[in-house]
């Protein structure tokens, strides 16, 4: 858990053009980082910053589906070890 953690913690300190190569798009699956102001709850815009991953599983067979877990590899090397 402590590795994940630290891997998080880096891919936060990348610069915002590093971290927008991987941004959440419909074309995504909406999956990706989403910089502070790109969320709204209830409406309102909220101050949080993320990144949502996912790995394919049984249930993605047949479905349409433009996300690529590839997208991780360059800028997160050691996504591989998490098998994403």
């Amino acid at each position: 858990m402590a590795e994940v953690r630290d891997v998080t913690r880096s891919f936060f300190q990348l610069p915002l053009e590093e971290k927008r190569k991987i941004r959440l798009t419909p074309r995504t699956g909406y999956r990706g980082y989403q910089r502070v102001g790109e969320n709204i709850t209830n409406g309102k815009l909220d101050k949080h910053e993320a990144i949502d991953v996912s790995s394919a599983t049984p249930h993605h067979v047949g479905v349409f589906f433009f996300f690529s877990t590839e997208m991780y590899r360059d800028i997160i090397p050691q996504s591989q070890s998490y098998n994403l």
